[in-house]
């Protein structure tokens, strides 16, 4: 992600955070770097820092939001592909990668040998899932990469892949540590401070508290790592809305 990507989806993040808590900001928010904003709010200033949840999960010591990415480009990239050849029309692909996607230089290959084995294979496509295992593939990049392709007729073209499944980290640990790495930066001065975490679609960006505030509240580590953190208030988007901490109240709540 580049520097000014990343500062757009900081922008984004705050905005987001504005008006999901109906603060009413005085002026138009000030950009920096640790934190990465400053706010004014009832005459005073506010410091917002920005991060992304990361639960810090490998795929084959790969970081799993790298691999992520990586197919989410692959099937941007192949949507061309995939119009351009009316034998993939109607096709649904689910790829069941070993554990990386193909990397750029081998993409337009890669795609040509799934063009091919889908002519091969044409006759047993019918509207039920068909599974190919490894042993099955016969073409050099499809053995190197995939564990197994599953096809079927379907009403559009789509490809999918393993890499956006799996399980969904418990996410107190990974806050706590999200709030010990950021309590360790040097941070410009100003009347509060102010965490806020956000997430994403991917699996291992995904911050989904099965059982709520309670399971943020029942952790000791987090407890302790927000206690002794500079931050007055940490705001977490979650899959079940935002979740405020803050440091007079004690413990997580709904912000929203």
């Amino acid at each position: 992600m580049t520097r000014s990507i990343q500062k757009e989806n900081e922008r984004g993040t705050l905005a987001e955070l504005v008006a999901a808590t109906g603060v009413q900001l005085e002026s138009c928010p000030m950009e920096g770097e640790a934190p990465d904003f400053t706010i004014q709010i009832s005459g005073r200033t506010i410091g917002v820092e920005v991060t992304m949840y990361q639960s810090g999960k490998t795929i084959a010591g790969i970081q799993k939001r790298a691999v992520e990415a990586e197919w989410e480009e692959l099937e941007v990239s192949s949507r061309q592909f995939q119009n351009e050849n009316i034998e993939l029309a109607g096709i649904y692909i689910l790829f069941r990668f070993k554990d990386s996607v193909p990397p750029r230089r081998d993409r337009d290959t890669f795609f040509c040998e799934i063009l091919e084995f889908v002519r091969e294979n044409e006759h047993g496509i019918v509207d039920e899932w068909a599974d190919f295992w490894q042993y099955q593939l016969t073409s050099p990049l499809m053995i190197k990469y995939l564990k197994a392709i599953v096809l079927r007729r379907s009403g559009r073209s789509e490809w999918d892949s393993n890499i956006t499944a799996g399980f969904i980290d418990r996410p107190a640990d990974t806050i706590s540590r999200i709030v010990a790495e950021k309590s360790s930066r040097n941070y410009r001065l100003s009347d509060e401070l102010w965490l806020v975490i956000q997430r994403s679609h991917r699996p291992s960006e995904m911050v989904l508290p099965i059982s709520g505030v309670s399971e943020l509240n029942a952790s000791l580590d987090l407890h302790q790592n927000l206690t002794v953190s500079p931050f007055s208030k940490v705001y977490a988007f979650t899959a079940m809305g935002l979740f405020l901490w803050n440091r007079d109240g004690g413990g997580w709540v709904p912000a929203s």
